[in-house]
């Protein structure tokens, strides 16, 4: 994940129980030193071990103020936060082994990841292994670092009855934050403001697409939610139906809202309280692409294997 600067970038080393930060500028692994017996067979670096947080972390966050680094560790029920001055120096060899570690949050079991809301004043931890959604107070002291306090626990077995969550990420217009459920075929998004956060919608995208990561897209034009499909590529798709020329016109159909008509790459958009309007909807071009028009109460919804889903409920 970047750095609010988006200087740094970080990321946990799959297999390892340690996190490892990025130079946004250069791509490089900071902490990395230079091999005195580099030579033509050999690595020319001495690779760092980055910042040990324990058993099974996963997908790092910081804070909006870029001081401290928040880690879901899955495997111990916690979240790691470390202060980041101090991880550059620790990843470097330049400070003790753990230094950088401010302290330690208990969650709900199998914490994925967590991201911040409502200013930074909220934060959201979904978990991998339990259908719950833990939500943390958090306030900054005078130079940035954090303190927090859990608020709430959300039951989310109606939206994902798998508890397989993987990951979450705050919209640009700062109103919803957007969570993948992988096992259940879903995203739902919550509204998020004024130190509460609360689910108003699931999205079903289609049986055994396995939604994975978020991104969000604002144009100027569109703004477009974009989830990435798991078994694009393992035939775990093969009840939908192929396309291939993603950027074909389909024709205007009317439908009733949720309606399972299936088609070319379509977009469909309710239009006050009437029937949903299919229009047609330009797609990147993309060597395969499976997708099922479904249209969704106040939004456009185009599954593919990247979906984008318009995530500004006016637009």
């Amino acid at each position: 994940m970047p750095s609010p600067t988006s200087r740094l970038s970080a990321t946990t080393g799959r297999g390892t129980s340690n996190v490892y930060l990025i130079d946004a500028a250069t791509l490089k692994v900071l902490g990395n030193r230079s091999n005195p017996q580099a030579g033509d067979t050999t690595n020319p670096e001495v690779i760092t071990s980055g910042i040990f947080v324990g058993r099974e972390p996963h997908e790092p966050t910081f804070t909006p103020t870029g001081k401290e680094l928040w880690v879901a560790v899955r495997g111990e029920n916690r979240i790691a936060v470390l202060d980041v001055a101090k991880a550059l120096q620790e990843a470097a060899g330049e400070a003790p082994l753990g230094s950088s570690i401010l302290r330690f949050i208990p969650t709900m079991h199998g914490p994925a990841m967590v991201w911040f809301a409502d200013g930074g004043r909220l934060a959201l931890a979904i978990s991998q292994k339990m259908a719950r959604i833990n939500v943390f107070a958090v306030s900054y002291d005078a130079n940035g670092f954090s303190s927090a306090h859990r608020r709430t626990t959300l039951d989310i077995a109606g939206q994902d009855r798998f508890g397989f969550s993987p990951f979450l990420k705050h919209s640009p217009d700062g109103g919803e934050m957007w969570i993948s459920h992988k096992l259940a075929d879903a995203v739902s998004v919550l509204a998020v403001g004024n130190g509460d956060a609360r689910v108003i919608e699931t999205i079903a995208l289609g049986e055994r697409v396995r939604p994975n990561h978020i991104e969000f897209v604002d144009n100027g034009n569109e703004r477009i939610a974009y989830a990435t499909f798991a078994r694009i590529d393992d035939d775990g798709l093969k009840a939908l139906p192929r396309v291939e020329s993603p950027s074909s016109t389909v024709r205007r159909l009317q439908a009733s809202a949720r309606s399972s008509v299936t088609s070319s790459v379509t977009a469909a958009k309710r239009t006050g309280s009437g029937p949903i309007r299919r229009e047609p909807s330009y797609m990147s071009r993309m060597s395969r692409m499976n997708c099922r028009t479904r249209g969704m109460p106040g939004r456009r919804y185009v599954p593919s294997s990247t979906c984008p889903i318009p995530y500004s409920r006016n637009s």
